[in-house]
């Protein structure tokens, strides 16, 4: 809305083309009937929309100097808030209240090529490749800091970023569990799925044959690396500590299926809540007290925040 913002909530009525829904204004003034509004899975465009002050603080990684957020609470366990493809720290601030009151102090991160952070060498979203050692600098942050311990709370490619860590870093003994929201797990595999859902002519579906022979050109031209981003058969990624996945089984983005296969492959430390009908990073906006208990509960249980 021009000068405003709402949350929309439940269906409440349902008549012929029209629908009606709960609404809460979040900020500005109620708009009039028949109001032009733009509808955006992002909720909040301030912490503050959400009750969360949060502290603006800068992490020395890598490439230089990293904007990052952090909110205080009681608990030594810290939560880490990694975004995913072509979203900011705004898209995490949804679970922000919940954790504060569960206890838990969150940093909410930006990686290379956000908006204030340094650009990577070579320009391009990496999926992960070279974004952990971001994450790395805010995990050795946090325990300068005087966490005790960290959890890696990851979405989209935030959640590719995270498994990358788990894999690939020194400090991955730092981390007491993760927690993954529709997680990019398998680029190649995602890029065959959307693919496989792109008409080549009228209604002849794109042929595998001409997906894998574009995937071999784009790896020639920009060193995409497909076998590295494949974080399903590394099992220091998901195989070590408590994970929780939630994935809507509408996304379109990154398919279901390669949570499913993590719940399978590793069936010891990974639980799958499927959020029925739910589309890419949608769980939370179906059921938002929902998926903040689900959230908080599995961390109550797996990894406190006070390990005293």
């Amino acid at each position: 809305m021009g000068g405003g913002n709402a949350s929309l909530g439940a269906v409440l009525e349902v008549e012929g083309e029209d629908v009606a829904r709960s609404f809460q204004l979040l900020d500005g003034t109620v708009p009039t009937a028949g109001t032009r509004a733009e509808l955006d899975v992002r909720v909040y465009t301030d912490p503050a929309e959400a009750g969360v002050d949060v502290e603006d603080v800068t992490i020395e990684g890598p490439l230089g100097p990293y904007p990052a957020w952090v909110v205080p609470s009681d608990g030594d366990t810290w939560v880490i808030v990694v975004h995913g493809n072509s979203l900011s720290r705004l898209d995490g601030v949804r679970w922000l209240p919940a954790l504060r009151d569960a206890g838990y102090p969150t940093l909410t991160i930006t990686y290379r090529n956000d908006a204030g952070a340094p650009e990577d060498p070579s320009g391009l979203l990496r999926y992960g490749r070279t974004e952990w050692a971001d994450l790395e600098a805010a995990v050795r942050y946090a325990l300068d800091q005087g966490s005790d311990g960290v959890i890696l709370l990851g979405a989209s490619m935030g959640g590719g970023v995270a498994a990358a860590f788990m894999a690939r870093s020194d400090l991955a003994g730092e981390v007491r569990a993760l927690v993954l929201d529709a997680p990019m797990l398998d680029f190649d595999a995602t890029v065959d799925d959307n693919a496989a859902r792109e008409p080549l002519v009228g209604p002849i579906d794109v042929p595998p044959s001409l997906t894998w022979t574009a995937q071999l050109i784009a790896d020639a031209r920009y060193d995409v690396g497909w076998s590295e981003l494949d974080y399903l058969a590394e099992p220091q990624a998901l195989g070590i500590v408590p994970v929780l996945i939630v994935h809507g089984t509408a996304d379109l983005t990154v398919p279901i299926a390669t949570s499913r296969d993590a719940a399978e492959r590793y069936p010891g430390t990974v639980a799958l809540h499927a959020c029925e009908g739910a589309d890419h990073l949608e769980c939370w906006n179906r059921d938002p007290a929902g998926a903040a208990a689900l959230v908080t509960g599995f961390l109550a249980d797996q990894a406190p925040a006070s390990q005293g």
